[in-house]
């Protein structure tokens, strides 16, 4: 998918994106991440650069969303999925797990808006900020949490995405 973006396909474009994207995301929510995936975070109704998938449910009604085989080099952990659209990029923050089945995204996902400065038109405006919440639901399809959604969030999301919202409730509350 990298080479069909609009924007990320070029690749020196896209390691300077990635290499920004991450010192972001270092220093503003403390976090060392190092899976990252550069595609359409929202392509339609589907999420991810990834292409078709399989969904279980648990035994708590969690919807787990496992991307193909052919993902395989994902590993357990925080994962960033990059996606810049014309007046911003889109970080999604996603935790991965794993079980007899193979990799799977939790259920709920925080993205992160940043609009893009006027001049140039591909940097950060890093002064201005906010945190989105999705649940990822089947075949990969995101639905937009609201916070009074908490109850919901609290119970779907992993500990990781959970403490990333909660330390950063600021953002959040900007919706």
């Amino acid at each position: 998918m990298e080479d069909d973006h609009p924007y990320l396909k070029d690749t020196y474009h896209r390691a300077s994106v990635v290499r920004d994207i991450k010192d972001f995301v270092t220093t503003n929510l403390s976090l060392e991440v190092e899976q990252i995936r550069t595609g359409h975070l929202f392509y339609g109704q589907r999420a991810f650069p990834f292409g078709m998938n399989n969904t279980e449910f648990d035994s708590i009604e969690k919807i787990r969303f496992y991307p193909p085989t052919a993902t395989s080099e994902l590993k357990p952990g925080l994962i960033l999925l990059v996606d810049e659209t014309a007046h911003s990029f889109d970080i999604g923050i996603a935790d991965l797990g794993s079980n007899n089945i193979g990799i799977f995204f939790e259920p709920i996902l925080v993205n992160i808006v940043i609009p893009k400065q006027s001049i140039p038109a591909n940097s950060f405006h890093e002064s201005f900020y906010y945190l989105e919440i999705f649940e990822i639901e089947s075949f990969g399809t995101m639905k937009k949490l609201r916070l009074t959604d908490i109850d919901h969030i609290r119970d779907m999301a992993s500990d990781v995405i959970l403490s990333i919202l909660l330390f950063n409730l600021e953002c959040v509350s900007r919706l």
